[in-house]
């Protein structure tokens, strides 16, 4: 049997070439042998074996013109294919590398036993059927450098079942070195941030999105996954008073391109003001047209309070300089030009601060007298020139104003001549020198008052404890020199006024509001004898209301006290005396009171009783006189109600029977009848019984003190308080009339007001009469029970 076929090249009527197939085969047809021939174009199958195999070598060419490594190995982990660059791999591992059909694990000098156990494992994941990426560290092997590739394994699947895997690795060391140097970069780059305390962000201006940095959360106090970010989020976050000036830098930067250079306060959540420094700039697109704004914002909160606390402290030294009290002036040494001077350096020296901001025109104005101006200035410039700071110190200096005024100055340079500055001050001592030189004349004044006064003038500076003593000292107690210490002075007093002396100085010294105090006690003379002085001071305190000096005078009262004492012992006796006659005079009355009581009262008793016989006698006899008879009983009655009244007024029986409340309570039953004034009477925590002497003067008083309202008050009421306290017997008679007047309270001559205070005093009691602010008058009596 004949089968052939050939393929050639014809050409066609045009002439053109094409591809053929000629085919021939012998076939037996009823007992014959046939030859059978066939003919077919193949052009358009050799075109496309052509362009196959061109594909087929193309791709072979791409794959082995990657310097990446290419290779597959089917199940049983041999190698199918691999590219130059994965041949030529191996060859860099071994002498014979690896061929086509190797098993790729089974050259156990490629590389350690785990390391080829990791391909193993990788190869097997791709093998049942997984496509996934994984990195891989090559050893060092053969000098060769460790190395990192990036391998991809994707399974070969043929009719639903794997028949290998294709592998694609690429060296990936110097990627991941950069890589790793970026990372290490962004950490430095994050620390660096962290420590300035810088964010960056970026706002894109088609989208209106912004992005922040983990470090500008971070300064807004912010969580990073909570906090919404948006471009008015920001906004809200600016503080209100710099909210109108951002706007206006961030549209600035947008209208002009320019970059922003801005500083502004955030709002942060927790309610706290922090102070940030915005720097960005406009990036364009390659039409000119902005496509995003991005920039940097750092925390300079601390710089900023620092920066503003010290302009504070800058504005507080330039206040101070300008508002101290005396006058500032800096001057460079070099020219003489002033570069700072306050207000009170003009203001001392009279002349403003552009006409003596010069030193030479300073001195022309300062000093018009050409040879005391010549004189100081001689005097400054040697001072100067010896650099000594003792000698750039000149006080008591003249100076004259623009208006003509002679002042007195002090007046001290610093130099400063690193810096070529001299600092000078000045200090107007005008008024100090005026009252220096009248200290000066009033220390001559009160030496020569010192000698010509006969009290011992005394000075005690309380801060040294030290007292200067005049000359009274000498003439009034003897002593040709005395100390000037406090306690030797002391020494002095008599023993028994030492305590309550210092106790009455301390009260005063100590006590801030006090400044005036006087005592008397017993000092001793320089002849062992004591006298009596009486001793003022006056504190003199400082700002803080301390004592820190006390001037005063000692004055002898020894002449005097004797004449006190011979003024009390006459008093006494005629206390004593007064004393007497009150009492002889009460005696007297209760005496007359009985008298007229018991013998003129039986008497007239007797009368009425005859007359009362008589009339029944001539009641028949002589009735014409019974009239007479009865008119004679009834004066009769009437005389003996006028004794008895006169008997009660003299000396009433209830003070000697039932004690001063009920004799009170009588008398003011009484005189309501006689007067019609209404009277209330009110007692507490009394005695059942006083002495005689106590009963008799209180009531005397009680009783004056009516015959005074009845006379003088015109009152329609009277309040009556008899109490006893802290073993002190009180009467208070009060009454709504018009009140004593001052001229009749001070009358010595008004012998009623005069009684009633010497039965006070007998009794070493008080009495006091005083005009109510109310109206009345209020009359007090106050008797202590011994």
């Amino acid at each position: 049997m004949i089968d052939r076929t050939a393929e050639i090249t014809a050409l066609n009527k045009k002439g053109e070439e094409f591809e053929v197939s000629i085919g021939i085969s012998n076939a037996r047809f009823n007992g014959k042998e046939y030859f059978i021939g066939f003919i077919s174009d193949i052009s358009q199958r050799k075109i496309n074996e052509r362009l196959k195999e061109f594909e087929r070598k193309d791709k072979e060419a791409l794959i082995n013109s990657t310097q990446n490594l290419m290779w597959s190995v089917n199940q049983e982990y041999k190698l199918l294919a691999a590219n130059h660059a994965f041949l030529k791999t191996t060859k860099k591992y071994s002498d014979t590398g690896m061929k086509i059909g190797d098993n790729v694990l089974g050259n156990q000098d490629l590389a350690p036993n785990d390391y080829i156990m990791l391909w193993k494992k990788l190869y097997k994941r791709a093998l049942e059927g997984e496509t996934f990426t994984y990195e891989i560290t090559a050893p060092a092997i053969n000098s060769q450098s460790e190395t990192i590739i990036e391998t991809n394994f994707n399974p070969i699947i043929i009719d639903g079942k794997v028949e290998g895997a294709a592998c694609y690795s690429r060296d990936i060391t110097e990627k991941r070195k950069i890589k790793n140097q970026l990372i290490d970069i962004n950490k430095k780059l994050t620390t660096a941030q962290e420590i300035g305390k810088i964010g960056y962000w970026e706002l894109d201006l088609i989208t209106n999105e912004l992005y922040w940095s983990d470090e500008v959360y971070t300064i807004w106090e912010v969580d990073k996954h909570k906090f919404k970010l948006s471009m008015q989020a920001f906004l809200d976050t600016v503080h209100r008073d710099d909210i109108e000036a951002f706007h206006e830098a961030n549209n600035t930067s947008l209208k002009d391109y320019v970059p922003i250079n801005f500083e502004h306060r955030i709002n942060l959540p927790s309610g706290e003001v922090r102070w940030v420094h915005e720097r960005g700039q406009i990036i364009l697109d390659k039409n000119k047209q902005p496509l995003k704004f991005e920039g940097t914002v750092q925390d300079i909160n601390a710089k900023k309070l620092a920066q503003i606390e010290l302009e504070e402290q800058n504005n507080f030294i330039k206040s101070a300089i300008e508002n101290l009290p005396i006058g500032i002036a800096v001057n460079r040494i070099s020219d003489g030009q002033s570069t700072l001077m306050n207000k009170n350096f003009s203001n001392i020296y009279g002349w403003s601060r552009a006409e003596i901001n010069q030193v030479e025109t300073f001195f022309e104005k300062v000093y018009p007298n050409p040879e005391y101006r010549a004189k100081i200035k001689d005097q400054v410039l040697t001072d100067m020139a010896s650099s000594d700071p003792e000698r750039m110190n000149w006080e008591g200096v003249e100076i004259t104003t623009k208006t003509g005024e002679k002042r007195i100055i002090n007046a001290k340079n610093i130099p400063l001549f690193d810096q070529d500055l001299m600092i000078s001050s000045v200090l107007d001592v005008t008024e100090k020198a005026l009252a220096e030189q009248k200290l000066i004349l009033s220390n001559e004044r009160f030496q020569y008052v010192t000698k010509a006064t006969f009290d011992v003038i005394w000075d005690w500076d309380l801060i040294k404890n030290e007292v200067f003593w005049g000359e009274g000292m000498k003439t009034v107690f003897g002593y040709k020199k005395f100390t000037t210490n406090v306690e030797e002075a002391i020494q002095k007093i008599h023993p028994d006024d030492v305590e309550e002396m210092m106790a009455s100085l301390n009260s005063v010294i100590n006590n801030k509001r006090l400044r005036n105090w006087t005592h008397e006690y017993r000092f001793l003379k320089a002849d062992n004898t004591y006298a009596y002085i009486k001793n003022r001071g006056i504190v003199i305190r400082n700002m803080d209301r301390e004592g820190i000096r006390m001037i005063g005078s000692i004055r002898d009262i020894t002449t005097q006290k004797e004449n006190e004492k011979q003024i009390l012992e006459s008093n006494t006796r005629l206390r004593n005396l007064a004393e007497h006659l009150q009492n002889a005079r009460e005696e007297e009355r209760i005496y007359i009171a009985r008298e007229i009581h018991d013998e003129l009262g039986q008497r007239l008793t007797g009368i009425k009783l005859d007359a009362s016989w008589i009339k029944n006698k001539i009641k028949t006899i002589y009735p014409e006189g019974s009239d007479r008879i009865e008119r004679l009983i009834e004066g009769v009655n009437g005389t003996i109600n006028k004794v008895r009244k006169l008997a009660t007024d003299l000396r009433p029986g209830v003070l000697d029977d039932l004690g001063l409340e009920a004799a009170i309570e009588w008398h003011l039953e009484q005189f309501k009848k006689q007067t019609n004034i209404n009277i209330t009477f009110q007692t507490d925590q009394l005695r059942n019984n006083y002495t005689k002497t106590i009963d008799t003067a209180v009531y005397r008083i009680f009783q004056e003190a009516l015959t005074n309202i009845t006379r003088h008050a015109d009152a329609s009421m009277i309040k009556v308080f008899l109490f006893e306290e802290h073993n002190v017997l009180n009467l208070h008679i009060e009454d709504n009339g018009k009140g004593i007047s001052d001229a009749r309270k001070e009358n010595t001559s008004s012998l009623g007001l005069t009684g009633m205070r010497e039965r006070a005093e007998i009794l070493d009691g008080k009495f006091s009469i005083n005009k109510q602010s109310k109206g009345g008058t209020i009359v007090k009596v106050s008797v202590p029970l011994k």
